[in-house]
C-alpha cells in the first residue's frame, strides 16, 4: 500500500518537476531564456497559476566592417608650371659709328650757343620727325619719346665730347647696355646709333644713317618702340662737329610678366595637396590594417571621405589657375622671342 502510493506521488509530482527542470537545464544551456508570462484571464475567472514560455535566445553577434561608399581622390597629375624667362635674352645693336666730315678744314662755324643767334643746324625733335618720316615710308609704326632713352642719349654724347672718343664703349668701358641700367630703362632690346660731322641739317644726319646698312637697320628695326635722341656741338681732333645719338629700345613692359602672385598662390596650393595626399595614405593604410573594428572604420571612412572632397576641390582649383599661369608665362615667353 505505501508502495503504490509512493509510485503515485512520483508519477503525478516528482516527475514532472524533474523533467521540467531537466528541460529548463537543457534550454539554459542552449543559451535559452525563461521569461515570466502573465495571460490574460477571462472575466470572472481567477488566474490559479503563472505559465513560463520558453523563448529561442537573440544573440547579437558583431556586425561585419561597413563598406560606404568612400569618395575617390582623384589625385592626378597636375599641369607643369611653365617657367618664364626672369632674364630674357637682350639684343644691344651698335652699328659702326657714322662719320660725315664734307671737308679737312675745322669748322668753326658751328655752335651750340643760341645766344650767339646762330641758329642750329641739328634740332632733336626734328630728328625724331624726320626718322619717323623714314619707318611710315615702310609701313612701320612710328617711334614715342622716351625720357630715359633721351637721357641716356645726352649722357653719351656729352661723355664723348669730354673724354674726346667716339666709339659704342667708353674709354672705361660703359656702354649703353650699362647706362642703360644706371637711368633705369628696363629693356628687351635696345639699340644705338652714332653719327659726327659737320651736318648741316637734321634731314642731313638721318639720311647719312640711312644710307648706313647697320643703321638704317635700327631705324627700321620692327622690334623697337622708343627713341631718345640728342644732337650736340664739340670738338674732335681739332674739328667742331655735331654728335648725334639715337638710343632705340623696346621696354620690358612690353611683355607684361606672368601674376607673381598667382604664382604665389600655385606655390600654397601645392603645399597643401601634398599634406592631403599624405592624410589620405595614412587613413588608407589603417582602414586595410586586419582587426579594425565597424566603428573604427567607419569613421576612418567618413574622415578619408572628407579629406578626398577637399583635396579634389583644390586641385581642380591648383589645375585652373596653373592653366592661367602658363597662358600668361607662353604669352610672355612668345613676347620675348623665346
Amino acid at each position: 500500500m505505501k508502495l503504490e502510493r509512493i509510485l503515485h506521488i512520483f508519477s503525478f509530482i516528482i516527475a514532472p518537476c524533474v523533467i521540467g527542470v531537466l528541460s529548463a537545464l537543457f534550454f539554459l544551456q542552449r543559451g535559452a531564456l525563461l521569461f515570466p508570462v502573465h495571460p490574460v484571464t477571462p472575466v470572472g475567472e481567477q488566474s490559479t497559476s503563472t505559465t513560463y514560455v520558453i523563448t529561442a535566445p537573440v544573440f547579437s553577434p558583431p556586425s561585419p566592417p561597413l563598406d560606404p561608399s568612400r569618395s575617390t581622390a582623384i589625385r592626378q597629375l597636375i599641369p607643369d608650371v611653365i617657367a618664364p624667362t626672369s632674364t630674357p635674352e637682350k639684343t644691344v645693336v651698335t652699328p659702326e659709328p657714322l662719320i660725315i666730315w664734307k671737308d679737312a678744314a675745322p669748322d668753326t662755324s658751328i655752335t651750340n650757343n643760341t645766344a650767339t643767334g646762330v641758329s642750329l643746324a641739328l634740332n632733336e625733335s626734328d630728328i625724331v620727325r624726320f626718322t619717323n618720316d623714314e619707318r611710315a615710308s615702310e609701313g612701320l609704326p612710328p617711334f614715342s619719346m622716351n625720357s630715359n632713352l633721351t637721357a641716356i642719349a645726352r649722357a653719351k654724347a656729352i661723355d664723348m665730347i669730354e673724354k674726346q672718343y667716339f666709339a659704342h664703349v667708353s674709354p672705361s668701358g660703359i656702354d649703353v647696355a650699362k647706362m642703360s641700367e644706371f637711368y633705369g630703362y628696363l629693356y628687351l632690346n635696345i639699340g644705338e646709333n652714332l653719327a659726327l660731322g659737320d651736318f648741316v641739317s637734321s634731314r642731313e644726319v638721318v639720311t647719312g644713317w640711312m644710307n648706313s646698312p647697320g643703321h638704317r637697320a635700327n631705324i627700321m628695326n620692327t622690334s623697337y618702340k622708343e627713341i631718345g635722341v640728342a644732337a650736340l656741338v664739340g670738338t674732335y681732333e681739332g674739328h667742331t662737329v655735331w654728335f648725334a645719338v639715337q638710343e632705340f629700345g623696346r621696354p620690358l613692359s612690353d611683355c607684361p610678366s606672368p601674376d607673381p602672385l598667382l604664382d604665389k598662390k600655385i606655390s600654397i596650393f601645392e603645399e597643401e595637396l601634398t599634406k592631403l595626399d599624405g592624410s589620405l595614405d595614412r587613413l588608407n593604410t589603417q582602414m586595410e590594417t586586419p582587426g579594425t573594428s565597424a566603428k573604427a572604420y567607419n569613421l576612418m571612412v567618413d574622415d578619408f571621405n572628407t579629406i578626398a572632397e577637399l583635396y579634389n576641390s583644390l586641385l581642380a582649383t591648383t589645375k585652373d589657375a596653373i592653366l592661367r599661369y602658363n597662358a600668361e608665362a607662353k604669352r610672355y615667353n612668345d613676347c620675348v622671342g623665346l
